[in-house]
């Protein structure tokens, strides 16, 4: 028996005489409720800091909230009239599909400096939990709340952290709990679209994944229509003028995939970013993540710096993973990106290949201990006899 499986067998639940016992509903530990609570405050004084000095995006999102059943809501100067409250204000149009809409209109019903505050908090708090699930040890992901992708996301008070949280959590538990695991991935895809573009690659091999992010899809979209059927189409006419006004603005983006592009060019930058993440959902927990998110952002027209903190986690995850020279590619690659030095296209490029190299050269950071079938069987056996 090789330590490997030692140890397996060591974590397996146990009885006071040393017995397995049958494994239960899994509890939140007090750590991780201290990580919840911390990063929750941590994401409500971030707001606090922020607000007076720069307009947060989640101003765009707090006015939608309130004109969520208006027909008018994609109209992007009609948007941007209501939003007149701010002083100083530019062009900002809600562009976000429908079924986001379920998750701020809630946001919308208290005054503006409080939702703000709030949806710091609660988002803040739900990035740092689930980051629990791929830094080791878990407790460091409150160490998330420093990486500069993180402050910008938070300063901006983004949607990244809900959309993150969704997709980290639905790829960690896509084989403990698979049902919960479809759930939060059609989340994450109905949150921010141009970073899990690819996530259904997560779901291929459990079919009781891919059901329940069917069946979730579905009542998101059923559920998004309460506030007008209208307003899909709305979404999609408005898209084309999204993209013009992107370009108007001159705002930095990060997604691989460039407008100035040809078409046999954009079909080689999609076909690498696919590539790149089916061979990524083979391989450990960070590089599943780092492989659906960054293959997305191969196949996205737009996305934006702040979008990046999702990969946080994994950067901070191959930081963290020991000092051997082995893994120097990843560590220097989730250093660059924890300190902001990944801020464009080529350097997501770069990052990419750092991660792919080393994975193609034998190193592996994070080993998660996979218990072989006959360990398995063993448990069967042990939680079946009687106690």
């Amino acid at each position: 028996m090789s330590p490997d499986h030692l140890d397996i067998l060591r974590r397996l639940p146990t009885r006071p005489g040393g017995a397995l016992r049958r494994p239960g509903r899994p509890r939140l530990p007090v750590a991780a409720w201290g990580s919840v609570a911390a990063a929750f405050v941590a994401g409500w004084s971030l707001a606090a800091l922020f607000l007076p000095h720069q307009y947060p995006d989640f101003g765009v999102f707090w006015t939608a909230a309130r004109h969520a059943f208006d027909p008018q809501l994609y109209d992007a100067a009609h948007l941007t009239a209501a939003q007149g409250w701010w002083p100083g204000m530019t062009p900002h149009p809600f562009v976000y599909p429908p079924t986001f809409l379920l998750l701020i209109w809630p946001f919308g019903l208290p005054p503006f400096s409080l939702a703000d505050h709030l949806w710091g908090g609660l988002s803040c708090a739900a990035f740092v939990l689930a980051a629990r699930e791929v830094v080791r040890p878990a407790s460091a992901a409150i160490i998330l709340l420093l990486c500069v992708p993180v402050l910008m996301a938070a300063a901006y008070g983004q949607s990244i952290f809900f959309a993150g949280a969704s997709l980290i959590g639905g790829v960690a538990l896509a084989e403990r709990r698979p049902r919960l695991a479809g759930v939060l991935l059609a989340a994450a895809m109905c949150i921010k679209p141009q970073v899990t573009i690819l996530a259904p690659l997560a779901m291929f091999g459990s079919w009781r994944v891919a059901t329940a992010a069917l069946a979730a899809a579905a009542a998101f979209i059923v559920g998004s229509c309460v506030f007008g059927p209208g307003q899909w189409a709305r979404w999609l006419e408005a898209l084309p003028h999204f993209t013009g006004l992107v370009r108007q603005m001159g705002l930095g983006t990060v997604n691989l995939l460039a407008p100035g592009l040809s078409a046999p060019q954009k079909l080689m930058v999609a076909s690498a970013g696919v590539g790149f993440a089916a061979w990524s959902v083979r391989k450990d927990l960070p590089q599943r993540i780092v492989g659906i998110v960054c293959g997305s952002l191969c196949c996205a027209t737009y996305a934006v710096r702040p979008d990046l903190a999702v990969l946080a986690p994994s950067a901070l995850a191959w930081t963290l993973s020991g000092w051997t020279s082995a893994s120097w590619l990843r560590r220097v690659a989730g250093l660059a990106l924890i300190l902001g030095l990944v801020a464009s296209p080529v350097g997501i490029a770069l990052f990419m290949l750092a991660s792919l190299l080393a994975g193609l050269s034998g190193i592996e950071v994070l080993k998660e201990a996979r218990p072989r079938p006959w360990i398995e069987r063993r448990r069967q056996r042990l939680t079946a006899s009687p106690q």
